[in-house]
């Protein structure tokens, strides 16, 4: 399984090589991330939600060429991923996986220990685009993803977003009369609401959370070992650690 670059050159712009994309999505998350972005990268492929090939995949007894693309990222305890980041190249070893329904169930054929060899991996830039929007380590557009539309914001490249548009206000009252006044709050009932609004811990979204995080408890006045693994503790495990992670090197990222 392989694209041809000569085949659709425009599809084939938005697939970076393996080593490629990372750089990018550490461009993104900033300095300091290259761990969080490896995760994130492999995690989303495991999850199956960034398209991925590559120019030659090598697989054993026990595999098709469609099973061996569709298991080759997923994360199991019998299973062991050995990838080559710079030259764009990663090997799986562990046990055959069969597909046993359409929703992508499996069973394992506990035969001998085979290896999947995949090389020059390439992985669809918007896809990937779009996970970091979704955490906002990347900034939204009118305009369709491509290459250029992905490059870090401070970049040639990005995008010009346009502004949104303030909708007319059209009096409410049409037959002469005025709306009633309602009564104005006083300023300590406000200060107090804003209080309480503020302070409330916010479970919405992750980034929502990680941002209030860093006001109410930073890692400096937070005594312990892995921050994240506290965030994660103190959203009631509604989030995963590696999520939580890149929130914050998405919130660091914007504050450059």
């Amino acid at each position: 399984m392989a694209i041809q670059a000569d085949a659709d050159p425009i599809t084939f712009r938005e697939w970076l090589l393996l080593g490629t994309a990372l750089a990018r999505v550490i461009e993104y998350l900033g300095s300091g991330s290259e761990d969080a972005a490896r995760e994130l990268l492999l995690e989303y492929l495991d999850r199956g939600e960034i398209p991925w090939d590559c120019r030659r995949l090598d697989f054993g007894d026990g595999w098709t060429a469609e099973t061996a693309h569709q298991f080759f990222f997923e994360c199991h305890e019998s299973v062991v991923h050995d990838v080559d980041w710079p030259n764009h190249r990663a090997t799986r070893a562990g046990p055959v996986f069969v597909p046993v329904s359409a929703i992508g169930a499996k069973v394992l054929a506990y035969g001998p220990r085979t290896i999947l060899t995949a090389r020059e991996i390439i992985l669809h830039w918007p896809s990937i685009l779009r996970i970091l929007r979704s955490f906002g380590a990347a900034p939204w557009s009118t305009k369709s993803p491509s290459l250029t539309e992905g490059s870090p914001p401070n970049s040639e490249n990005t995008p010009e977003v346009m502004p949104e548009e303030t909708p007319e206000v059209t009096p409410a009252a049409t037959s002469g009369e005025l709306p009633e006044k309602l009564p104005e709050e006083s300023s300590e009932e406000s200060s107090e609401k804003s209080s309480e609004k503020s302070s409330e811990m916010p479970l919405t979204t992750a980034k929502e959370f990680v941002y209030w995080a860093a006001e109410h408890c930073p890692p400096e006045k937070v005594a312990v070992n892995d921050y994240f693994q506290f965030l994660r503790e103190k959203s009631g495990e509604r989030w995963k650690k590696k999520t939580l992670r890149n929130c914050w090197y998405a919130m660091k990222a914007s504050e450059k």
